[in-house]
């Protein structure tokens, strides 16, 4: 069987000298490194005919596809739903949040006092509520000419009002939608 094998292997030998020419060193065959003409050469950094990111990774970059659910390449910008980024809670206010997560992309009120009297009290109070809740000025209050920031406040359907007294006083006459991100201003005049 041995020299069956060593026959076999001669026999292989020797047609590979009489199919390949001899090159000028005269060693024929031309070198066993070199591919046959239509097999593709793995590690030339060509990705050639017969060669894909599993059987030759040095020469075929992966293929990236927009809807596979994985974030790869740049597909954070060019693909954003295969990358999942945004994180609910955690104060950004990142791509796709600004539905479905309000905590981390509030609004704001700004209150100017363009009146002659102070305004003592501003009270934020959601649509559908029933009452206007606490003082949002806290132990302060909004003189003449000065204004007046609430932060924080979740995006929404919002009536505002302002006192100076509980017969004078300021108060939103339609609902004012707070949009996320995004800071309302709302002017008090005589």
């Amino acid at each position: 069987m041995k020299q069956m094998t060593w026959l076999l292997g001669s026999v292989a030998l020797v047609f590979a000298m009489t199919a390949c020419p001899s090159d000028d060193s005269g060693g024929g065959g031309g070198g066993d490194d070199e591919p046959e003409p239509d097999e593709p050469d793995c590690g030339n950094k060509l990705c050639e005919k017969g060669e894909s990111q599993t059987t030759c990774p040095g020469d075929c970059m992966p293929t990236i596809t927009c809807g596979d659910m994985k974030c790869e390449g740049n597909e954070a910008s060019t693909c954003p739903s295969d990358c999942d980024t945004a994180k609910c809670g955690n104060n950004l206010c990142e791509v796709g949040e600004t539905s479905t997560c309000p905590t981390d992309c509030p609004a704001s009120l700004k209150t100017v006092n363009n009146s002659s009297y102070p305004a003592y009290q501003l009270y934020v109070a959601k649509c559908n509520d029933a009452t206007w809740g606490v003082d949002q000025t806290g132990s302060g209050y909004i003189n003449v000419g000065a204004s007046f920031t609430l932060n924080g406040i979740p995006p929404g359907c919002y009536f505002f009002r302002a006192e100076y007294s509980s017969t004078l006083y300021w108060q939103t006459s339609s609902p004012v939608t707070l949009q996320p991100s995004s800071q309302y201003t709302w002017n008090l005049y005589n």
